[in-house]
């Protein structure tokens, strides 16, 4: 049977576990100091932009205009999709993610308006 340690050994003991913690905590702190590094001038996950701090790229065209987007209308100045004056027939291929639309119209579609 084991002896119980002396009042020396149990003050010794709770010293180098105090030492650990120290040096544990330390750690922690050393590691969160390295999280904030990182983390600095990133932005937080929840932010947006404004359509003008768009700079290049590509916005996908679900993103833009109003009306209905398929191959029967077309994207309009005004910032509209409708089919284009007088009606017309079109086609849109993709070719690496770049899409394409032709139509044939009777008339030009117009840069804004009606």
């Amino acid at each position: 049977m084991a002896s119980e340690p002396t009042p020396v050994e149990m003050a010794q003991r709770l010293r180098d576990a105090f030492v650990r913690l120290n040096t544990n905590l330390d750690n922690l702190d050393n590691d969160v100091d390295a999280m904030d590094l990182v983390l600095l001038g990133k932005a937080n996950t929840i932010h947006s932009h404004d359509g003008a701090d768009v700079t290049s790229g590509t916005v996908s065209v679900a993103r833009i205009g109003t009306g209905t987007k398929d191959t029967t209308t077309v994207y309009h100045g005004d910032g509209t999709f409708r089919v284009p004056v007088g009606g017309g027939t079109g086609t849109t291929d993709i070719d690496g993610g770049n899409a394409t639309s032709t139509y044939e119209s009777a008339a030009v579609v117009d840069g804004g308006g009606a």
